[in-house]
């Protein structure tokens, strides 16, 4: 009198599960041929040959979408459309060993790990959250911040350490194989938002700036004291970088200002830190840095994009380039800033621009063109950040809100 749900047969042993209408699990051997011609009654030689029969415990079987079970017959996998949860579950002890949940909703920001085996996630529910690029399942996650997460970065070539700024005025570091947190980094001022986050190349200073206040905070991750506090913005910084060589920072914030720092003055010599400035006549909307040259990108609100050296001084090279004449018949928008984001191809040799309307341009850049143009059809994608993979191919991958999607160049 129940309606069958869903079923799964494990072709070694030729044991089947099969899932009922009314929350039954039945496990039963498989009749042979023999017996089923002997009988014209196929229900009742299965009911002999049912093995166990046990009741769903906590699940609803029409929240079911499909069966699965393993080389254990012990450990069938159920998932839940609903809920979207996978769990596995040991029928015998009638307990749920493991559950994957949907934890990819509300991304604000993604990193990719220097070896590519692992993604960082972070959302508005202030979680962090481990995946496996291999197989698509969240590994570990973390509930440590008691406001949004806005940034999450890898320490530099180091796949196991990752920090992550939030709204709630600290930057946490994280040690992935032991799943801890080693150090909690605050400003201890009373209005504190972290947002942009960066670490140098050497491991031995973290710098996020501040929201609210537009001062930049400088750590050492060695004892986790506050090394400097930049000021000079006046609005909202949307970037930071170290640069390749010596400890040197770029900021460019929406008061028009890209600014380098020279903050090796005040770590070798003692002495206030440097700084150079190039104010814009328009707002700068992002920057992003060269893979492995000290040169940086910054895209205007005048929808031009020009590139400058970092190495010993800020530099123009060559002319801004106008992104709408590039471009040609493509429409190009930039107005929610906050979704706008840049980057550069691990190679170096190209570059992108994810602009308001959910679209991908990928631009050659000596001498600069436009390549190709990827529209992504879903209204989901409406954070700042995507990430490109270090591989020799290329690869572009973008969160979004239940998988991440891969582009080819």
């Amino acid at each position: 009198n129940s309606q069958i749900l869903s079923s799964w047969m494990n072709s070694l042993s030729e044991l089947l599960f099969i899932i009922l209408s009314n929350g039954q699990i039945s496990y039963f051997q498989i009749p042979k041929k023999a017996d089923i011609y002997r009988t014209n009654n196929l229900a009742t030689l299965i009911n002999k040959n049912i093995l166990s029969q046990i009741k769903l415990f906590k699940i609803d079987p029409f929240d079911i979408s499909y069966l699965s079970g393993t080389l254990n017959d012990s450990l069938i996998s159920v998932g839940k459309k609903k809920k979207k949860e996978i769990l596995i579950i040991d029928w015998l002890e009638k307990k749920i060993i493991v559950k994957y949940q949907n934890l990819a909703e509300k991304i604000t920001y993604i990193a990719l790990s220097p070896n590519d085996k692992l993604a960082c996630t972070c959302n508005l529910k202030r979680t962090v959250v481990i995946w496996s690029l291999a197989s698509g399942f969240s590994l570990i996650k973390f509930n440590n911040h008691v406001e949004n997460i806005n940034r999450i970065v890898f320490l530099e070539n180091n796949s196991r350490i990752i920090l992550t700024s939030s709204a709630d005025g600290t930057v946490k570091i994280y040690d992935l194989k032991k799943c801890t947190i080693t150090k909690s980094l605050d400003s201890l001022f009373p209005i504190k938002n972290f947002d942009a986050l960066e670490v140098d190349n050497s491991g031995s200073f973290v710098a996020s700036a501040c929201a609210n206040t537009f001062l930049i905070f400088i750590w050492s991750l060695k004892n986790g004291l506050i090394v400097e506090i930049l000021k000079n913005h006046k609005s909202f910084v949307c970037d930071l970088f170290f640069t390749q060589e010596n400890i040197k920072i770029v900021t460019g914030s929406h008061d028009k200002s890209l600014i380098l720092w020279h903050l090796d003055d005040r770590v070798h010599c003692k002495k206030n830190c440097s700084y150079e400035i190039i104010r814009a006549c328009v707002k700068i909307i992002a920057i992003s840095r060269h893979p492995f040259k000290d040169q940086i990108a910054v895209l205007f609100d005048s929808y031009c994009i020009s590139f400058f050296k970092t190495k010993k001084r800020l530099e123009i090279i060559g002319i801004s380039i106008d992104i709408k004449k590039t471009i040609g018949k493509f429409s190009f928008n930039l107005i929610l800033d906050n979704q706008i984001s840049i980057g550069y191809s691990c190679d170096g040799n190209c570059f992108f621009i994810k602009d308001s309307k959910i679209q991908i341009f990928v631009f050659e850049i000596f001498p600069f063109r436009y390549i190709s143009h990827h529209k992504i059809h879903s209204k989901h994608i409406k954070n700042k950040s995507f990430c490109n993979t270090k591989n020799k191919n290329g690869n572009l991958k973008l969160s979004r809100k239940k998988k991440f999607g891969v582009f080819h160049y």
